[in-house]
C-alpha cells in the first residue's frame, strides 16, 4: 500500500555559519539570511537582507506591504523584490496576504520557531519512512 506524500510547502536549506555576529540587529539579520541560504553569490549586495528588513519594519507597524512599496523603500525594481519575496516565502519567513507580504508570524523569533517545528515534523516523517525501509530490508536498529 503506497502512502501519498504531501507536496512540501516550504523548501528549507541551511548553511552552517559558526561565527555569531555581534549583537547588532542588522548583522544578526544578515547572519540569519546566510544561515537560511538566502544570500547567494549572485546577491552580492545582499538585497534580500534589505527586503526582509523592510518587511520587519512593516510588521512592527502591524501591516504588510505590496511588492511595489517594498521596491520603492529598498530602491530596487519590483521584479527583483518579487524574486527575493518568492525565496523568503519558500524559506518559511514570509507569507502573502492579498497583495501584501508580511512576516509569517508576529515576530521573527516565532517565525523561526515555526520553521523549527516544520523541520522537526519533516525529519520525523523521514525517520518513519526510514524505519519502514529498514523493516523491509530486515535491517536492525542501532539503538
Amino acid at each position: 500500500m503506497s502512502k501519498k506524500l504531501d507536496t512540501p510547502r516550504f523548501k528549507y536549506s541551511f548553511n552552517v555559519v559558526r561565527q555569531f555576529p555581534e549583537q547588532d540587529s542588522v548583522e544578526d539579520l544578515r547572519w540569519i539570511c546566510h544561515a537560511l541560504s538566502l544570500v547567494t553569490p549572485r546577491d552580492r549586495s545582499e538585497t534580500v537582507v534589505s527586503v526582509i528588513q523592510t518587511i520587519l519594519t512593516a510588521t512592527r507597524k502591524g501591516k504588510g506591504l505590496p511588492s511595489d512599496k517594498i521596491a520603492e523603500h529598498v530602491g530596487i525594481t519590483r521584479g527583483t523584490v518579487v524574486h527575493h519575496i518568492k525565496r523568503l516565502i519558500r524559506a518559511g519567513l514570509v507569507v502573502q496576504k492579498g497583495h501584501n507580504y508580511e512576516l509569517r508570524e508576529f515576530s521573527l523569533e516565532r517565525t523561526i520557531e515555526r520553521i523549527k517545528e516544520d523541520v522537526c515534523r519533516f525529519v520525523d516523517d523521514i525517520m518513519e519512512i526510514g524505519k519502514s525501509i529498514d523493516k523491509s530490508y530486515r535491517l536492525k536498529s542501532r539503538k
